[in-house]
């Protein structure tokens, strides 16, 4: 099964993780980190570990922000494991379509669908432009 590791500053990985999963039930294979009080290495020890305890199954790796500490560790565990993908910019909808169509579609397909649905969701009201 392919799997979540979300990797994001503060809380907002575990609050990602609990509040895709009011919308569509208890999910396994969620898995939430936090970048706060922790060593980079540290961190990267801990999804690493993960990773290798849940291999032969891939991971997508979503983080927050492109270029931030999160999305550098995220780098090195794809330099690492050959395979693995990360997506940067993680919203509740990308969430949300991950746990909806991992068992669906093929990995590179989930990966695609993910950056398509997560984009697709930011819109305007349009009322600010007199729509």
């Amino acid at each position: 099964m392919t799997y979540a590791v979300l990797i994001c500053h503060g809380q907002l990985a575990q609050e990602l993780a609990s509040t895709a999963q009011g919308i569509v039930g208890p999910q396994e294979a969620l898995f939430a980190f936090s970048n706060s009080r922790v060593d980079a290495a540290v961190l990267k020890g801990h999804v690493q570990e993960l990773l290798d305890r849940l291999a032969p199954d891939r991971p997508v790796l979503l983080v927050d922000l492109w270029g931030g500490s999160c999305w550098r560790i995220g780098m090195q565990i794809c330099h690492q494991n050959p395979g693995v993908e990360l997506v940067s910019g993680v919203n509740l909808p990308m969430l949300v379509t991950f746990l909806s169509y991992r068992s669906k579609m093929g990995y590179a397909e989930l990966v695609e669908k993910l950056i398509q649905d997560g984009r697709k969701s930011i819109r305007t009201s349009g009322l600010a432009a007199g729509k």
